[in-house]
């Protein structure tokens, strides 16, 4: 048997343990937050941002009864306030409004009559700049109408006023800012889910850039899931913050090949449509996007100013929650993806609600801050904490701190 030298085992144990660092779910520091209404009742893909006040509030996609729109659980979009001085959450009651229903455009569709002239909306994804906060979120979810982007205003983080100027596509009411061009509103493609980050960087235009990132769920007989990347200069001159110049990237190569931004109207055509493009746009191509950086899959990215990244928590249905990280959005180019730990938090859920089923398939928020005393990176995890039957039903959201180790 040979013998390894002492040098060598440290060296071995010190990979080992280096290999072995990723995020980890820590201690939970609330309850499950819900709407009221048992399994009726359901939010999740919440987005947690700094209220003026200084409180954390949080946007999440969700649903309940409620008199201000013509159905039971079509997805709106719900807010939730933590109160430092009283120490707990302020939360809808019962039957209480939206912050935001989908009233996106005047079409209905067969056999939807009943939710007219309502749209399901999704994935809000929140960056403040300066004292205004600007919000992208999905209308149609692509699982139940075609999906788009829309954006929104707001200067106190709760009352949000979405874009709306003219030109828009003919029936909508408001005006998205990525879309799919061609394809039968009615039908269940598109943009499900989307993050959205304020890049202060000058590295594309003199005020900084948004960056959208969002899963693409395609109008073709696979429907193959991708991902891709838009951006777009900021403007404190425009009251919406849209600077203009928007962009996509293209990119198939391989991971670590940095994008290619190419302008874009935001109107997306693919080869497939068999439809000319919106004016001078590529005609865009099946994992032509930048879908080989970034895993595909809904979620949330911050900036973690403790390790000078970008990151990104996402998750897709396969029973993990997932991180990668990057350290410029201009250059596309983002980590493998590891499996965050979560182990620590099924366990407390579980311990707290024996009916919890365990699931990673509920799209969390990340945030990074203050928080009952402790800075550093936070995840607003979805749960089904009361055993409901069926997918993303019911579920409550619980703060739980992350830790790198």
């Amino acid at each position: 048997m040979t013998k390894l030298r002492p040098v060598f085992i440290i060296a071995l144990l010190l990979a080992s343990t280096l290999q072995a660092q990723t995020w980890r779910a820590g201690n939970l520091r609330s309850d499950a937050l819900v709407l009221p209404g048992k399994c009726a009742a359901t939010w999740y893909d919440p987005e947690a941002f700094v209220l003026p006040d200084g409180n954390i509030g949080f946007l999440a996609q969700g649903g309940q009864n409620n008199p201000c729109t013509a159905n039971v659980g079509l997805d709106s979009l719900f807010s939730g306030k933590y109160n430092a001085s009283l120490s707990s959450w302020q939360l809808p009651a019962s039957g209480s409004c939206p912050t935001l229903v989908g009233r996106y455009s005047n079409f209905s569709c067969p056999g939807q009559e009943i939710f007219a002239p309502y749209q399901p909306l999704a994935s809000p994804a929140i960056a403040k700049v300066g004292s205004r906060y600007y919000m992208a979120f999905s209308g149609g979810n692509a699982d139940f109408r075609k999906g788009h982007i829309f954006w929104a205003i707001s200067d106190d983080g709760v009352n949000w006023t979405p874009f709306a100027w003219d030109p828009k596509p003919a029936g909508y009411n408001w005006k998205p800012l990525v879309y799919p061009k061609y394809g039968d509103f009615c039908a269940t493609f598109g943009v499900p889910q989307l993050t959205l980050t304020y890049d202060p960087s000058t590295a594309y235009g003199p005020q900084g850039a948004f960056y959208l990132h969002f899963t693409y769920d395609h109008n073709d007989p696979t429907k193959a899931l991708d991902a891709y990347t838009f951006r777009f200069q900021y403007s404190n001159a425009n009251p919406f913050g849209l600077g203009g110049g928007m962009q996509v990237c293209l990119n198939s190569g391989p991971r670590g090949t940095p994008c290619t931004w190419v302008n874009h109207s935001g109107a997306m055509v693919f080869d497939y449509d068999g439809q000319p493009a919106d004016g001078s746009d590529p005609i865009l191509h099946i994992f032509g996007g930048n879908g080989n950086n970034i895993g595909v899959g809904g979620g949330s990215i911050v900036w973690d100013p403790s390790h000078n990244y970008w990151l990104r928590f996402f998750t897709l249905f396969d029973g993990n929650v997932w991180w990668q990280s990057s350290t410029s959005l201009s250059s596309g180019i983002w980590s493998a993806p590891q499996i965050v730990d979560m182990a620590s938090f099924h366990n407390q859920v579980k311990a707290l609600y024996p009916t919890y089923v365990q699931s990673e398939i509920y799209y969390g928020g990340l945030f990074w801050g203050s928080f009952k005393g402790r800075t550093g990176m936070w995840l607003f995890q979805p749960a089904d904490f009361r055993g409901c039957s069926g997918s993303f039903s019911g579920l409550g959201i619980f703060v739980v701190a992350l830790n790198f180790n």
